[in-house]
């Protein structure tokens, strides 16, 4: 009998474990960039006569979503992971619990997808990016925004750890053809025992002109990103900010 796979394969929506260490550790790490989101979200719905309006899928614990609402933005947002999107409950917003893939896309000034969201792939293999974009394209209004970030498929993400009281994380990336594999340890204490999960995760890492030309194709101008304002990416990650057409 082959040993079993230290590694096992998980789907895109993250366990308990790893949501909560998520919006502990790493979800703060996108608060700098947060303040030009927010400018492209007002820009976009200049001259509108109502206030900028934000749709977040991916929404995590929904720290992105409650910076927005703060900011007088109307919100929706949606995660596939029922742990995350009970976390984003507890903070007073309404998040869906939903697969981008095939959630109904709402007219907003802009669209987000951080944290490569829309790069895991899905039972069949197939990441949400090219429906999201072809759908996105046909609601959203000229002027809007569809700002996401995607693995980088020419370097690969250096290996992340993080820990603190009663938890710790750690994480390394491995090049399967063109697919990165996101290999991920948590141990947390829960009940007064530590609990570990290891979890491999599979994303779509596309090079940048066919996801160029894929948002053209679905109606935007877009331009690859290496940070968002003056907050750089990760190493490993890049950016796209799509502009509808009109």
């Amino acid at each position: 009998m082959a040993p079993a796979d230290p590694f096992p394969l998980a789907p895109g929506a993250f366990d308990e474990d790893l949501a909560a260490i998520h919006a502990q550790a790493l979800a703060p790490r996108l608060d700098p960039g947060l303040p030009w989101l927010i400018a492209m979200g007002r820009a976009a719905a200049v001259g509108a006569g109502r206030n900028p309006s934000l749709h977040d899928l991916g929404c995590g614990d929904g720290r992105w979503m409650a910076a927005a609402q703060a900011a007088q933005f109307r919100v929706t947002g949606l995660d596939l992971s029922p742990a995350c999107t009970a976390l984003a409950r507890a903070r007073g917003l309404r998040p869906a619990t939903m697969d981008a893939a095939r959630a109904p896309m709402p007219a907003v000034d802009l669209v987000t997808a951080l944290g490569w969201a829309l790069a895991y792939l899905d039972a069949a293999g197939r990441p949400a990016l090219d429906t999201v974009a072809r759908r996105a394209g046909e609601i959203l209004r000229p002027g809007a925004w569809l700002i996401f970030d995607l693995p980088d498929p020419a370097v690969l993400p250096p290996d992340d750890a993080a820990e603190g009281p009663g938890w710790r994380y750690a994480a390394r990336s491995l090049r399967i053809g063109d697919t990165l594999a996101r290999e991920t340890e948590t141990e947390r204490l829960v009940d007064g025992r530590p609990r570990l999960r290891r979890a491999r995760r599979l994303l779509a890492a596309p090079a940048p002109e066919a996801v160029l030309a894929l948002l053209e194709r679905a109606g935007f101008e877009a331009r690859p990103l290496d940070r968002w304002g003056d907050h750089p990416l990760p190493a490993g990650s890049v950016g796209y900010a799509a502009r509808r057409k009109g």
